[in-house]
């Protein structure tokens, strides 16, 4: 499925299965990595207060960082210094948007992981979810790799990445 018709699906109608969908598209798209970090790829401009470079810099990672919470949030953000309302809310919606989406893929158990794109999206999860890794692990388990974070609170929570390694082998 092309990349806007699977966005256009799971935004106008969010669902698990629109999402997954949305997440194979945005994973075929040229530019994806599962290795990219919007925060460090913007993190300089940002120091220097240089939001239209922050603002470039990020957008410039579309479409592969479509369905990156973190970086529509630090769009959001960018947005806000320059005093630019209506794209605030957009992107503030967006993270919000994918935000659901991806806990719609799971519920962070090992029997349900969440599906994220990138390690800075699980990260993403954790903060939303108002948790703190103490200890981050792969597991191979049968035909899935799992990221295990054990939590300040004790808690576990997992993710699904054996996409994310398969490409990075590549």
């Amino acid at each position: 499925m092309r990349l806007n018709d699977a966005a256009y699906q799971y935004w106008s109608q969010p669902s698990r299965e629109h999402f997954m969908a949305l997440r194979e598209a945005v994973m075929a798209s040229t530019n994806y990595s599962p290795n990219i970090s919007p925060n460090e790829v913007a993190s300089a401009a940002f120091s220097k207060g240089d939001y239209p470079t922050v603002i470039r810099q990020l957008r410039g990672l579309l479409p592969g960082a479509l369905l990156s919470p973190g970086l529509h949030n630090l769009l959001a953000t960018a947005y806000n210094e320059l005093g630019d309302k209506e794209n605030t809310l957009r992107e503030a919606t967006m993270a919000k948007t994918v935000m659901d989406g991806i806990l719609l893929t799971g519920d962070g158990s090992r029997e349900q992981p969440y599906y994220v794109l990138s390690i800075q999206d699980e990260y993403d999860v954790l903060g939303f979810l108002g948790k703190q890794s103490q200890r981050q692990t792969l597991v191979h388990d049968q035909d899935q790799n799992l990221d295990l974070h054990i939590c300040e609170d004790q808690s576990w929570v997992w993710f699904e990445v054996s996409s994310l390694i398969v490409l990075e082998g590549k």
